[in-house]
């Protein structure tokens, strides 16, 4: 080894990812992740949560990336063979219905349930229903 090269870490949770909100419940505060952490977080989600990602289910997670990692979702989907679908900013039902309905998503997450009766009335005023109305 040459002399002032130190070498990768020993450490076992090295930084992956730092998290900073700006208030809105309260005082700013920051969360470190550690990549054991995220990877354990995702190895639980996909032993624990067979159901949602079986049969390469198309998966729409309607949660910002930066809210808990979203759920680990662009960790899980490529490990589980899921394809994982964006919506980006706009999240009000008639363009998540068009989205679900022109990428086949089999399994929506979120707790958003002001978007999912959007969805739902955008649904039925297409005299439709989304191939997935399941939450999961």
């Amino acid at each position: 080894m040459s002399p002032g090269f130190s070498g990768p870490s020993s450490t076992r949770t090295p930084p992956a990812r730092f998290c900073y909100t700006s208030g809105t419940t309260g005082e700013p505060k920051g969360v470190l992740y550690s990549n054991r952490s995220m990877l354990l977080h995702t190895f639980f989600l996909i032993a624990t949560r067979p159901d949602l990602f079986a049969h390469n289910r198309t998966i729409l997670p309607v949660v910002p990336l930066f809210h808990a990692n979203a759920w680990s979702l662009p960790y899980v989907t490529p490990l589980t063979g899921c394809p994982i679908i964006l919506p980006g900013a706009k999240l009000d039902g008639p363009t998540l219905y068009d989205l679900m309905e022109s990428e086949g998503v089999g399994g929506r997450l979120g707790r958003a349930d002001g978007v999912a009766r959007a969805c739902s009335r955008s649904s039925r005023s297409a005299g439709a229903s989304p191939r997935s109305s399941r939450r999961s």
